[in-house]
């Protein structure tokens, strides 16, 4: 195999559908239920939860993109979560590469704070544990677009108004 032997995969819960988590591999790392991805226990136990209960991996495991270098399929990793928002068993990079992960709840929070004028980005960066760009990114509706996606206020129309 060369250099295009990366792919972009999704773990998908069997009965509900929901999409657990957006992951890079090779080989068979996306049906891989004996190791834990980055650490993420949860993840692992999840996947172990439903080999007991009867399912095999090919019954979560749907493969996005294949044939890609590892740059490439980073980026459509990146991008696959940038245009989907958090997902339960994915983490989001934080100041200085700390991993840090934001719930629903709190990208919320941090949108309405964002455009309240309390706080600065930098502040609110410190609160939640996130980096500055992040902050910028879930103001503007640029990550996690489908948890914000009904979130408004007043500051926010105001803004979208102005880009007309």
């Amino acid at each position: 195999m060369g250099k295009n032997r990366f792919y972009v995969y999704l773990h998908r819960h069997p009965q509900s559908g929901e999409i657990v988590y957006v992951g890079k591999g090779t080989n068979g790392r996306a049906w891989d239920v004996t190791r834990s991805r980055a650490g993420n226990e949860g993840h692992l136990n999840w996947m172990k939860s439903l080999v007991d209960l009867g399912y095999i991996p090919c019954d979560w495991v749907t493969i996005l993109y294949k044939e890609l270098t590892e740059a490439e399929a980073f980026s459509k990793e990146k991008s696959y979560l940038h245009e989907n928002g958090p997902l339960p068993f994915n983490r989001q990079c934080g100041e200085s590469q700390h991993q840090s992960k934001l719930t629903n709840l709190e990208a919320k929070k941090l949108f309405r704070l964002s455009w309240s004028g309390e706080f600065k980005r930098d502040e609110l960066a410190k609160l939640f544990g996130v980096c500055p760009s992040n902050v910028s990114m879930i103001k503007y509706k640029k990550q996690w677009k489908s948890v914000l996606r009904k979130e408004t206020n007043e500051n926010y129309e105001k803004y979208l108004q102005s880009l007309v």
